[in-house]
């Protein structure tokens, strides 16, 4: 097991410490962020709000949330791959193709407050032996996103992962978040890159067999992932919304994804367009949403949260590049939602 080391971060609202642990693939421990925290190099830590309508931790009725976890937990969810190499020219090649599935890709470690995530044995694209460390970037962390690096062997991490609490003011989320990782080897004798990416979600999912839910309602998000395309210069980092309209009562549902490309060397913007969503179909319960998206691929995903407050999930697509439309892009993300309406 390959133990990925996050230290304390010195701020007053960010009491973490780093954890390791057990189960299959590589641990990569990523601290708990209790609050919001302020980037570099000037911090102005506040005081951690108090999830609302969460009721607070020390009600003994109150429903844990990611930052009030008191126990060892196993957070499921969903997890994609988009590996690929590239020339010292930008020529993309040998790229992978895996498709995203459900997945325990997270575990609360209750010791040490932290939490591991475990990526797929096709995230390092070259030998990554022994311990390494994560640590915070504090100038490039938002108050949205936090951003850490490190290295694995020959291997550089970076993670962005969506900052969990309600003060996050891009999409205040307490049950569920989501993660994008990226692994690059630079090979010394070409200066080939190989770069192993990995979109993840993941949350305390909603128990279909424990609460019932009537109506519908409207799930608003975001995503992150990445593009890139055999025989393309170009790989984009991508961004975006997702929106769902489920019915509670026939788990049927309809949405889109909307989905916004920048291009990772020029900086160039692209909008990808809108894939639409569907039931793909109906299961008649609350357990998980499954749609299809482009050429044969899947949207796959389920509600967190004990009432089906939020929404996570994955999905791949193939479409062309908008710079090389003789290519076909792969898409791989992650995405969550907060319901927004409850009809």
């Amino acid at each position: 097991m390959k133990k990925i080391m996050v230290p304390a971060l010195m701020t007053a609202t960010l009491a973490v410490l780093a954890s390791c642990g057990g189960g299959s693939g590589s641990g990569s421990s990523i601290p708990v962020v209790p609050g919001t925290p302020s980037p570099s190099p000037t911090p102005s830590p506040s005081p951690s709000p108090t999830p609302s309508p969460t009721p607070t931790p020390t009600d003994p009725n109150a429903e844990p949330t990611l930052l009030t976890l008191t126990a060892d937990t196993t957070l499921p969810g969903f997890s994609g791959d988009d590996g690929y190499d590239r020339k010292s020219t930008g020529l993309v090649f040998n790229t992978l193709n895996y498709s995203a599935s459900a997945d325990s890709p997270v575990r609360y470690d209750a010791a040490r407050r932290g939490f591991t995530f475990y990526f797929s044995p096709v995230f390092f694209r070259h030998s990554e032996d022994g311990a390494f460390s994560l640590a915070r970037d504090n100038a490039n962390s938002t108050a949205s996103f936090s951003q850490y690096y490190g290295t694995a062997g020959d291997n550089q991490v970076r993670v962005t992962q969506l900052n969990p609490g309600s003060s996050n003011p891009t999409l205040p989320l307490q049950y569920c978040s989501l993660v994008l990782a990226k692994a690059t080897y630079v090979d010394p004798t070409t200066g080939a890159i190989g770069v192993g990416v990995e979109p993840l979600s993941f949350g305390l999912m909603y128990d279909w067999d424990k609460q019932t839910l009537h109506g519908s309602a409207v799930y608003k998000g975001i995503l992150l992932g990445l593009a890139r395309g055999q025989g393309s210069n170009h790989v984009y980092d991508l961004d975006g919304t997702v929106e769902i309209d489920l019915d509670y009562d026939t788990s049927d549902f309809t949405g889109s994804i909307h989905l916004t490309g920048r291009d990772d060397k020029s900086g160039k913007v692209v909008d990808l367009g809108i894939i639409p969503l569907k039931a793909d179909p109906p299961r008649g319960t609350l357990d998980y949403f499954y749609s299809a998206t482009t050429a044969g691929d899947q949207m796959q995903s389920a509600m967190a949260g004990s009432k089906g407050q939020e929404f996570m999930g994955v999905f791949d697509a193939h479409m062309a590049d908008p710079q090389s439309p003789s290519v076909t892009m792969k898409i791989a993300a992650a995405f969550a939602a907060k319901r927004s309406e409850l009809l």
